[in-house]
């Protein structure tokens, strides 16, 4: 775990893009998108092309702070988690004796 977490602070484990990378359905979305943006940006004036950049530009901000928020709510109910079933394994310690019912 410690060099996870190591690898993950430096940048060198990054959860998203192992995800997208195999996601087909986020490669077609993706793959539409581009279409869809490019078709756009030809239609527009250099004006309105610069005003859907802007736009772009506050889209993709909002979705990297949503992103990074869902990421570290994720990581600390991850993390509460594994703190709850610590609690409750040092709590309860199984029974390993069978009894004699069991047996018949």
């Amino acid at each position: 775990m410690k060099d996870a977490l190591k690898d993950l602070w430096y940048g060198k484990l990054c959860p998203h893009e192992a995800f997208l990378q195999s996601n087909d359905e986020y490669y077609q979305l993706t793959k539409a998108f581009a279409g869809a943006q490019d078709s756009l940006l030809k239609s527009l004036n250099k004006e309105q092309q610069r005003a859907y950049m802007l736009v772009e530009s506050y889209s993709e901000k909002m979705t990297d702070t949503a992103l990074f928020h869902a990421f570290c709510y994720g990581l600390r109910l991850g993390a509460a988690l594994l703190q709850d079933l610590e609690k409750q394994s040092s709590q309860t310690k199984p029974d390993l004796h069978f009894s004699q019912a069991a047996d018949t």
